[in-house]
């Protein structure tokens, strides 16, 4: 199906394929707003679109093929009813970290500002990276979709769910949403565990009052009933069951239960194996009325959904192990080159691997422990990406104990006593074990982010000299180029006079300058409380004078 508007044809998807390289940003960013125009999107969502699709492209076209020849980028997007969706991915070196580039994290917080939900996962052959962004979008024009997008749309909303972080303990309602009514017309999901098996969820669908869903979820399976019904523990062996009178009697728990199940009239009940490596983990049940498909077509279907499903049922259970098991994951937690730092619910740090100590600048382990965390906190100056203070009510251990399931935030943070730069990546996970704690995982990524900032300043300005005549106007163009993401102050002197300036005057605590040619000098300073600038920076700002060079000769 497609949309006529204006008397012609809209599709209801977009996708194409751009050479990985800068310029193609802006191209990316154009067709996108097109498309979302021709389906109806208001110009604030136009807006927030072509910002997280830049960002997402950004981050591919500048770190997916670091060392490698420049490949391919490809965007698509598709409406849906009041939602839309936009998917990123590169053919790049992945999702692995390399120490010439920052990886994932840049630009991350802002698309998260911007879209309901998004997540990024490996290509499907294993190189590159997939960011998808899903938008609120109301009264949004969109095709209804085929059953097999339908379909696909289901496996993939569940494997968005099986990998997030608190599965299944969080989210595995969401599950049963996503399967009722699209799949079935109702569900329900058992797990085994030490002491027998537990229904976790389930839902039926049409039930106005709720009624039916609250029956549904209260009928316990047993031990017994599971083994019956699941005698082999492959996710393809699903078992179907048709729902004659005769079957509902046997099943019944007593005459109101019998009314109950009449009422619903399925014609089948499907039960799905969840496994994992030969592992039973517990079973998803479907119920299909009279006008739904033979189920014995879709057993390669209801077999992708087993296999899906356990698999994430075998990730969150080993994280449930690593949560109760203190001293283990203190091992492995140990081990880690990021610094990890575990809060407890009044912000206290109360456990802390070597790296992080190491972070801070302290002699100990102990002695990060023993110090109250506004001392921590004084010991630095942290800013947002942008240059913006950061209240320590941002910080993701705080959002986390005040309620959050989890957090993320980059920052820029200076050691005061030192002068000592840091970009640190922080993502933060809320853990319940006697109340809650915050447990921190925080990577450094200082070198690669400030290599990554040193390239776009030099490739902004050489844009600039390039287009510039000669002029005071493209000194200063390029001046404030450098602030804040150099320095925090950049003025550029010629003939003895300050030509261009940008950022705060003195007082300044670390200063260089290079010289630009005859009577000519770039000068860069950081502000009282900011970093001590260092070698990078003198060959940064040599890198920088070549720029500049050209517009003063013409």
């Amino acid at each position: 199906m497609v949309l006529r508007m204006a008397g012609t044809e809209v599709p209801p998807t977009w996708e194409e394929a751009f050479a990985a390289d800068p310029a193609s940003v802006s191209a990316i960013r154009r067709a996108l707003a097109g498309f979302a125009r021709a389906h109806g999107a208001s110009e604030d969502l136009v807006g927030d679109l072509a910002l997280a699709v830049s960002e997402a492209a950004t981050n591919a076209v500048v770190h997916a093929f670091v060392g490698t020849e420049p490949g391919t980028v490809r965007v698509s997007a598709r409406p849906a009813p009041g939602a839309f969706e936009v998917t990123v991915a590169d053919d790049g070196q992945g999702m692995r970290p390399r120490g010439d580039s920052p990886g994932l994290g840049l630009g991350l917080p802002t698309i998260a500002q911007l879209t309901s939900s998004f997540d990024i996962r490996d290509g499907d052959d294993g190189r590159g990276t997939v960011v998808r962004m899903v938008f609120d979008a109301p009264g949004i024009r969109a095709p209804e979709p085929d059953e097999g997008t339908r379909r696909r749309a289901v496996l993939d909303e569940i494997d968005r769910l099986a990998s997030a972080t608190g599965w299944p303990a969080e989210g595995v309602d969401r599950l049963a949403e996503v399967l009722v009514p699209a799949l079935a017309d109702a569900c329900a999901i058992d797990l085994v565990e030490a002491d027998g098996p537990r229904r976790v969820t389930a839902r039926v669908h049409p039930d106005p009052d709720g009624a039916m869903t609250t029956w549904l979820a209260g009928r316990s399976p047993s031990a017994e009933a599971l083994r019956s019904a699941i005698p082999a523990t492959r996710p393809d062996d699903v078992h179907l069951t048709a729902l004659g009178d005769d079957v509902l009697q046997d099943l019944a728990g007593g005459p109101d239960d019998l009314a109950r199940m009449r009422r619903l009239a399925f014609a089948w009940w499907v039960t799905i194996p969840l496994t994992e490596g030969g592992v039973l983990l517990g079973t998803l049940g479907l119920g299909l009325g009279p006008g739904r498909p033979d189920p014995h077509g879709e057993l390669e279907l209801y077999a992708e959904l087993g296999r899906r499903t356990g698999a994430g049922l075998a990730s969150g259970r080993l994280v449930d192990e690593l949560q109760r098991t203190r001293r283990r994951l203190e091992r492995i937690l140990s081990a880690l080159s990021e610094a990890v730092m575990v809060q407890d619910a009044e912000g206290r740090v109360v456990y802390a691997n070597d790296a992080a100590a190491r972070l801070l600048e302290l002699r100990s382990v102990d002695e990060l422990l023993t110090t109250p965390p506004e001392e921590l906190i004084a010991r630095f100056t942290i800013r947002h990406e942008d240059g913006t203070p950061v209240d320590p009510a941002e910080l993701p251990g705080f959002r986390v104990l005040d309620g959050a399931q989890e957090a993320s935030m980059l920052t820029r943070s200076i050691i005061r006593a030192s002068g000592t730069e840091h970009w640190l990546l922080t993502k933060t996970t809320r853990l319940e074990d006697d109340g809650p704690f915050a447990v921190n995982i925080v990577e450094d990524i200082t070198e690669a982010k400030n290599a990554e900032l040193r390239r776009r300043v030099l490739a902004e300005a050489a844009g600039v000299a390039a287009a510039a005549a000669r002029g005071d106007g493209a000194l200063a163009d390029i001046a404030a180029l450098t602030v804040p993401a150099i320095a925090d102050w950049c003025a550029i002197d010629v003939g003895g006079e300050r030509t261009a300036e940008a950022g705060a005057p003195a007082p300044h605590r670390s200063t260089l300058a290079a010289a630009i040619g005859p009577g000519a000098t770039l000068r860069l300073a950081t502000a009282p409380e900011g970093r001590v600038l260092t070698d990078a920076d003198r060959t940064f700002a040599a890198d920088l004078t070549a720029r500049i060079a050209p517009i003063l000769a013409r």
